[in-house]
Parts: structure tokens; sequence; C-alpha cells
């Protein structure tokens, strides 16, 4: 975390975060036999193309590797220049990364052709530990081979499409989605709108039932009990049995805890207040749906810190002893009270799109930001074109960013872009989600990704996703759209 913001380059990146990454996967980064760098991927009508690295094993290229800047995100653009990589026929995987994310792509689709979407994503500010020992398979000393490799990388990929899918009809259930329960429900004549209101009812049945297997799944701990992790890299327990990862856990860092446990019990139960002790710093986090870092403390050097958390990022802030942390009581609560939605929804709607704003006059030439920032799900940018415009929306409830060409009223205009689809996809080389939306006058063509604008550390990578995506589709439709 403290190295992102010194790391400017796409060289200092490798050195810096690459490097180390592949080092933790067991390769022996300075002996080319394992890992080289500046690999040549010629082929047929290319030469001299060049990949970041090739990792080998047993004398052939394994695994390649495309870096990019840690700050740059890593849209398809990037993903299509690897794919021109993936040519040689041994070579089953691709890593397309900036450091913090890790993108592995194979060739599940079709034969010697990378797939467009990657089988697995890694990223490093929010590791998914159930991931970790995917990531071990592909180390130096694996004993799993590539044919193996290739099925654990398509089950990965259908999984996580099927837990996309799963995510969509909790947020808008399809036709055939509602009509599944509707049929177990009913087995004779069915009430008039049952459509509709069962359209209302299954979001939520089952997200409760979600919370309940979550809920019942979970060993509840006694208070003051810190989370464990067995994890190699986090510590969240005592030191006794972790010392071979090198984390200790100091007294200090305890009492600084608590002193966070006493000054938030006021406003939250404190048995939701935990803590995961990592190299480097130590995070207070609050549970519940999701883990929050509340504070995170930096206490190794002479001069101590604490880190605070607002809808800005972290900011590290010195102290001189403990007792100091007292003085952040108010912005030790507003973070709680951020992260627990006691916060008004419009309040952080309103602070999101005033960010992307600020952000996007600050890195785009091209976008015309016209608009004044309102408190709601959405903000409009012209496309230059009366029947259409580019509608960036906001999903809360389902923590989903979404990118649209939305048409309110013609039918005829939607319908005309459906014959040029192939065309369109192919110059914005990204999938889109066609929707007519026949019940209704207006229709949109849209790309999704996750995102939960609560997380104030992932704003950035949030404002540049819904920035690239406005400017990629500022530049593509116009030509299809009269």
């Amino acid at each position: 975390f403290e190295l992102i913001e010194h790391v400017e380059t796409e060289e200092a990146t490798k050195n810096a975060l690459i490097m180390p990454f592949i080092r933790a996967l067991g390769y022996d980064v300075f002996n080319p036999k394992e890992v080289k760098p500046e690999y040549t991927c010629d082929f047929a009508e290319k030469q001299g193309k060049k990949v970041d690295y090739a990792i080998i094993k047993d004398g052939k290229p394994f695994m390649l590797f495309e870096c990019k800047a840690a700050h740059v995100y890593l849209n398809n653009n990037y993903a299509s220049q690897l794919r021109h990589y993936f040519t040689d026929t041994d070579v089953k995987l691709a890593v397309l990364a900036n450091g913090v994310i890790y993108k592995f792509y194979t060739d599940i689709e079709k034969s010697h052709v990378m797939d467009t979407k990657p089988f697995l994503e890694f990223d490093m500010r929010d590791i998914d530990y159930t991931l970790v020992e995917e990531l071990e398979a592909y180390g130096k000393d694996s004993s799993v081979d590539i044919v193996e490799l290739h099925k654990r990388a398509e089950k990965l990929k259908y999984s996580k499409q099927v837990k996309e899918i799963f995510e969509k009809q909790l947020d808008s259930p399809s036709g055939d989605f509602v009509n599944f329960f509707i049929k177990g429900v009913y087995s004779g004549a069915k009430p008039r709108n049952i459509r509709k209101e069962f359209e209302a009812i299954i979001p939520d049945a089952l997200k409760e039932f979600i919370a309940k297997k979550c809920k019942d799944s979970v060993t509840v701990k006694p208070p003051f009990t810190p989370e464990i992790d067995d994890d190699a890299q986090g510590n969240g327990g005592e030191n006794s049995g972790n010392e071979g990862n090198g984390i200790v856990t100091t007294d200090e860092e305890i009492n600084g805890f608590n002193i966070v446990r006493e000054i938030l019990k006021e406003i939250i139960d404190p048995e939701r207040i935990n803590y995961r002790d990592w190299k480097g710093f130590f995070n207070v986090i609050l549970v519940g749906k999701n883990k929050k870092t509340i504070c995170r403390f930096y206490f190794d050097n002479k001069q101590k810190y604490i880190g605070l958390f607002d809808s800005k990022g972290e900011e590290k802030v010195p102290i001189g002893e403990l007792d100091d942390i007292r003085k952040y009581a108010d912005r030790l609560k507003a973070a709680v009270s951020y992260y627990d939605g006691t916060i008004g929804i419009q309040d952080i709607q309103l602070e999101f799109w005033k960010g992307f704003k600020k952000y996007a006059q600050s890195k785009s030439d091209s976008l015309q930001l016209t608009h004044e920032p309102h408190p709601q799900n959405w903000y409009n940018i012209g496309l230059g074109r009366p029947k259409a415009h580019i509608s960036l929306t906001i999903n809360v409830k389902s923590n989903l960013l979404r990118c649209e060409i939305y048409i309110p009223d013609s039918k005829e205009l939607y319908n005309e872009l459906v014959k040029q689809k192939d065309e369109i996809e192919a110059d914005l080389n990204e999938k889109l989600e066609w929707m007519e939306l026949p019940s209704k006058r207006a229709s949109n063509i849209r790309i999704s990704r996750s995102g939960n604008i609560k997380e104030p550390d992932e704003r950035e990578e949030q404002f540049e996703w819904f920035k690239t995506q406005a400017e990629l589709f500022q530049k593509v439709f116009p030509k299809y759209i009269r």
C-alpha cells in the first residue's frame, strides 16, 4: 500500500510490485532460465513483438506477463494487446498486471486464442483468500500439470460468470427467473399481476436467505477476541504459531485497537470492531457483510502514524502517543457511519458524482461534463446526437457500475444499432448488454462492472473506469448514430 503512491512508471511498477509477485510464486526473477524479460513473441505477420516477461518451466515458455503502470486501469485494449502475444502453441497462460490487479487468461473458448475475459482476477488491495490456493498452482514448485490447470481455469471462469449472472438477477430478475419461482409457488391458477409482485419479492427474499446462511456459518466470538486469519500474510490472532510469517502483533497495537473500540462503542456494538495485522501496518476493521478498514496503525518506526479513511481514501496522520488517537474520534465515527449506511445514500451519491466530475475534468480533454452533479444514481454526458446520450449509473444495493447509451424514445434507432452490433462491439473491443426493454419507451446499450462506491480506496479506480468507458462510447457510437 505504501509503495503504490511512489510508483509512477511502468518500469517502477515492474521492479517494486510485479517482480516481487513473480518471486512469491517461487520463480527467480534474476535467472533468465526461469524468468525471461522482454520475451520475443514473433508470429506470421508481425515480427519483434515483445512481452514483458515469460515464465519458463521445463525449458519452455509457461506463462506470459504483460505489465502496465500501477495507476493504469487494465481495460480490454490492453488485453487485446496481450492477445496478440498469445500465439505460441506451448503457452496456455497469460497475465495482464499493473502490480495491484492481476488478470489471468487462457484459451477456454477456442484453442490457441486467448479468451476475451480473464478466468481469474486477483486484487492485492482486497485479497480473496479463496484464490490463494489457485495461485499456488501456478508456482514453480507446483505439481499441477497444464491440462489440470486448464480444467481449473475453466471451472473458475464459469463459476465467476454464474456468480455475475446471479448478482444481476438479484438486482433485476429476468422473466424466466421470475417464472421459475412462480411455478414453484403456484401449481394451479395464478393471481393477476403476480409477476410484478414476484419481481419485488424475489430479490429481497434471496438476499435475506443469503444473509441468514452467512450468519449461520459464522461462529460467534466472545468480545474483544480478534479475528483469526491463518493465511501466511495476515495475522488476526495472537503471536503464538505465527512467528514464521514475520508478523508480530505488539502490545502497543492491541492497546491502540482497544482505544478505537472504546471510542466506537458509543455508536456500534464493539463486537463488530476487529483487527487484522499485516507486515507494515495493523488494520482495525468493521465486521459486517463485508469487512471495512476503519483505520490503520503504522507503529513499526519511531514516528507513529494512524491512517484515517474517508471517501477520498487514506490520510496518514503522525501521532506522538497512543492517547492521541482520541483526537480523531469524530473521524473514526464518521468512517463507521459511512460504511454502515447511516449516512444518507443521496449524500453518498452526490459526493461520488462531484468527485467523478472533478477527476474526469483533470484527466480528460474530450469529455464535456456540463451537468451539475445531483444526489441521484445517474450522471448524463452528451453524445452530440439528439436521440441518445451517455448515462453513467451506480447501483448501491447490488454494487454495480454501468456505462450505457441511453435512448429515451426511439426503438427505431435501437433496432438500427442492433443491426450493427458486431461492428460496434469490434470497434469498442467490448461485449455489450443490449437492452431493448420492450415494455418501455426507452432502450439502452450498456457495459457493467462490480463496484462499491462506499469503499473510499476504490474511488479512483471507479472514476477511471467511468472516464475510460465514457470516452470510448463518445468516440465510437456517433459513427453509428445518424
